[in-house]
């Protein structure tokens, strides 16, 4: 059986070094992510969002940011992905075309919470990892989303909220392994609610979050996943792109080029692809 790229990536994750400048621009894109969650806090969907999180109770483990409320780490995430999608003003890599931290993020942060004694170093090591998971995974792609239908951002941050929530919980390379699997079990995030303008767009975030954060907990206590995740017959690529995937974007220079330097931070709260309009007009 071929190697998958599930088995560098997972060693990536869980081995990897990173170095102060991608630590440096993981800082960043925490800041401006928690900036982003701020300003969304208020918007339509997550109040009644976190009243259902409230009346789930629960572990209080991780918490809702802005807040006083805590939650177990999946449900956690799930708000917190949600407010950090809101309004439209999160980071993107615009080459990968997604929004990397509102899913990886929040689903580092409740999996350091939930551990515990989490080094600062170490947590933004995990955001950096994680980002740079989902940014491949994205960039390997031949097919767009306006072709698929598939949203890159819940779809591929799936896989890097698992890997940046197993780095920060300090799971070995064989379960982080089981982490992609199981995160694979729950990938999604469709287009039709951006066509309908339904509140589920922001949701999804907040699903991949949660996805990832439960993927790295129930590896952490040895569920089992799908081992070719990304390249088995009925792997990511053959499954939701059509086999149409360049292997040499997730693995060149991995561990020593980090995706996470290349995001930009919108200067406007709407979607990236209509910034230039936007500054031609003014």
């Amino acid at each position: 059986m071929a190697r998958d790229v599930a088995e560098d990536l997972a060693e990536f994750a869980a081995t990897g070094k990173v170095d102060a400048p991608a630590r440096h621009a993981a800082l960043n894109d925490v800041i401006d992510t928690l900036a982003c969650t701020a300003a969304g806090r208020d918007a339509d969907g997550v109040a009644s969002l976190a009243a259902v999180v409230a009346d789930w109770s629960g572990k209080p483990e991780a918490g809702i940011w802005f807040s006083a409320t805590r939650a177990p780490a999946p449900f956690a995430t799930l708000v917190n992905g949600l407010m950090a999608h809101a309004v439209e003003f999160d980071d993107t890599h615009d080459a990968a075309i997604l929004h990397a931290g509102i899913t990886v993020i929040p689903a580092v942060q409740a999996a350091a919470e939930r551990r515990g004694g989490v080094s600062g170093q170490e947590y933004l090591s995990a955001v950096a990892i994680g980002v740079d998971v989902a940014c491949r995974l994205a960039l390997a792609t031949d097919i767009g989303p306006g072709e698929t239908g598939w949203l890159l951002t819940p779809l591929c941050g799936t896989f890097g909220a698992a890997a940046g929530a197993a780095r920060a919980l300090g799971l070995d390379a064989g379960a982080t392994l089981n982490a992609l699997g199981l995160a694979y079990a729950q990938a999604a995030g469709n287009g039709q609610a951006t066509i309908d303008g339904a509140l589920a767009k922001r949701l999804q975030a907040g699903l991949a979050s949660k996805a990832g954060t439960m993927a790295a907990i129930m590896a952490s206590v040895g569920i089992t996943g799908a081992r070719q995740v990304f390249e088995g017959r009925r792997g990511f690529y053959a499954v939701y792109q059509r086999g149409a995937y360049d292997r040499g974007k997730i693995l060149d220079a991995l561990g020593e080029r980090f995706e996470v330097t290349k995001l930009s931070y919108k200067p406007y709260p709407c979607c990236r692809w209509t910034h230039a309009a936007l500054e031609g007009a003014l």
